[in-house]
């Protein structure tokens, strides 16, 4: 916070998350949400600065509004993903079997999910988005999705384990989604997403900053986890 007099004049939220990544665990920040009031606005990169401080976290910000990037740019932040493809996931070829399950319907007793896949997947389902198992032979995989409207329903990625795992899935989670009245899935990349049917839209970049860039199909624990559309409009419900 920005402070002055006893007074709250600015703000910013973050949200710090510890990541397994193997063979060890990676302090991730999701930054987004701040302001500073109008007089104070000179004060409002030390803020941010003081907000990314750390050499060992890796920062990013999923949502930026435009008048923030060139505070970005000054902090050293760099965009790691341009844009999303809306994919009819539904119109995708199967291109292997899987069994689709919203994960409270799924019997985590004897299941082939992992503890860790397990608890994310009921940390989001309970800030509201749609978890997802997928089970295919011998393995289940994670998904993560957020619901959003904007003139059509259509479901945000949050989670998968890897890129590769939406694209070789998306028919039947796509159909599965379908059911619930979503019909279309955006998913975070750099350009269009050969073997998906839809359209690439740059025009949501996503900016880090630390010594490795986010994984694309990971927003788990971040502000569009914890508060979906409220962060820039309205929630679909």
């Amino acid at each position: 916070m920005l402070e002055s007099k006893g007074r709250v004049v600015g703000c910013i939220f973050t949200i710090f998350t510890a990541v397994p990544v193997d063979p060890q665990v990676e302090i991730r920040c999701s930054t987004s949400s701040w302001y500073v009031e109008p007089e104070f606005r000179g004060q409002g990169f030390r803020l941010a600065r003081q907000a990314a401080k750390f050499n060992d976290v890796i920062y990013f910000n999923p949502t930026p509004g435009a008048g923030t990037r060139p505070v970005l740019d000054h902090l050293g932040f760099a965009p790691y993903c341009r844009g999303h493809f809306l994919a009819v996931a539904a119109a995708s070829p199967t291109r292997a079997h899987a069994r689709i399950w919203d994960y409270a319907d799924y019997n985590s007793g004897g299941s082939k999910l992992s503890a860790a896949d397990a608890a994310l997947l009921a940390d989001h389902s309970n800030y509201g988005c749609i978890s997802l198992v997928c089970e295919t032979g011998d393995i289940a995989l994670p998904f993560v999705f957020l619901r959003r409207r904007q003139y059509v329903s259509y479901a945000q990625l949050i989670y998968c384990r890897q890129p590769s795992d939406i694209i070789k899935y998306a028919g039947s989670i796509g159909r599965h989604l379908l059911k619930r009245g979503i019909p279309l899935l955006a998913i975070d990349c750099n350009g269009p997403i050969k073997g998906l049917i839809g359209h690439f839209m740059d025009n949501k970049p996503k900016f880090f900053k630390g010594q490795r860039a986010p994984r694309l199909g990971d927003l788990a624990y971040s502000e569009l986890a914890f508060f979906g559309d409220y962060v820039s409009g309205s929630r679909a419900e």
